[in-house]
């Protein structure tokens, strides 16, 4: 994601990746699918840091990226290897508040399996980029989003 990225949400955009908009900002999926069903969270206001929102909108924030994550593990209930969801808030690229869902895999390779998922040296290969292969996962995971958001879960 970029600063044109998140003014092209604000203003309504919606790219191949768009999941939903929530109080808190923007769900979409990751560009890169190494990880199938890789999500992020990205904060609609201009905000670097966690702790600088306000107690109220920080839980709010939060419970949203808990319900992204949700709505992906119920996506892959059945994806084989689905072992567990690591959710991740960095900021070192961009600067700028947003969280990321990773599913983690029994498939993995074992030095990747139960690290950070940084290590892996090809994570942001042009051959995991999403798009037309990853659109059925990215609907199911907008679908029990959507389902999550209006109180439906």
């Amino acid at each position: 994601m970029s600063d044109a990225e998140l003014a092209a949400l604000r203003r309504g955009e919606r790219s191949a990746t768009w999941l939903a908009e929530t109080a808190s900002g923007y769900a979409v999926l990751g560009y890169h699918q190494k990880l199938p069903g890789y999500c992020l969270l990205i904060h609609r206001g201009d905000v670097e840091h966690l702790e600088e929102l306000p107690a109220a909108e920080r839980a709010l924030f939060l419970d949203e990226v808990a319900l992204l994550g949700r709505a992906v593990r119920a996506a892959l209930a059945g994806e084989p290897g689905l072992r567990r969801l690591n959710y991740e808030i960095l900021g070192n690229r961009w600067e700028h508040l947003h969280a990321h869902v990773f599913p983690r895999y029994d498939w993995e390779p074992e030095p990747y399996r139960s690290g950070p998922v940084w290590r892996y040296p090809d994570l942001q290969s042009d051959e995991h980029l999403a798009g037309p292969g990853t659109a059925a996962l990215r609907e199911r995971i907008a679908l029990e989003l959507q389902v999550l958001l209006t109180g439906g879960g």
